[in-house]
C-alpha cells in the first residue's frame, strides 16, 4: 500500500472496521481494496469503513467504495461506511451518489450498532 494511506484492522464487537487515515488515490486504490475486500470472508457479521481520517478522495477510491461494496452484497455480509456529515469526503459521496449502494455513517460506533442490529 501506498505511504499515502494507512490501514488498521480491528475487530469490534464482531465487526470487522478498516481504519483508513491519509489519501486514496489512484495510486494506491487498488492495493487498499485487496486489503479490505478479503475481510468479507472472515467471521463476524460485517465490515465497517471508517474514514473519518481520510483528508483526500478521488475518484479510484470512491470506485474502490463501490467494488468493496459489491464484495459485501456477494459476501451477504452487511457494509457500512463512516464519513462525519460535515466532512469534505461525504461531499465527494454525495456527488457520487454513493448513498444509493453504500450505508453512511457519522460515527463508527453508530456503524458497528447498525451491524450489529441487521439494519440497513
Amino acid at each position: 500500500m501506498s505511504d499515502l494511506a494507512e490501514l488498521e484492522v480491528v475487530l469490534v464487537d464482531g465487526v470487522s472496521v478498516a481504519r483508513l487515515s491519509g489519501e486514496i488515490d489512484l495510486s494506491n486504490a487498488e492495493s487498499i481494496g485487496g486489503a479490505v475486500v478479503p475481510l468479507f470472508d472472515q467471521p463476524g457479521v460485517g465490515v465497517v469503513i471508517d474514514l473519518t481520517r481520510i483528508d483526500y478522495l478521488d475518484s479510484a477510491g470512491v470506485r474502490l467504495l463501490f467494488r468493496v461494496a459489491q464484495a459485501s452484497e456477494r459476501s451477504g455480509r452487511s457494509l457500512r461506511v463512516v464519513v462525519p456529515a460535515a466532512s469534505h469526503i461525504k461531499r465527494i459521496l454525495d456527488l457520487a451518489d454513493a448513498q444509493h449502494a453504500i450505508q453512511l455513517d457519522e460515527t463508527e460506533l453508530a456503524a458497528v450498532a447498525a451491524i450489529r442490529d441487521g439494519s440497513v
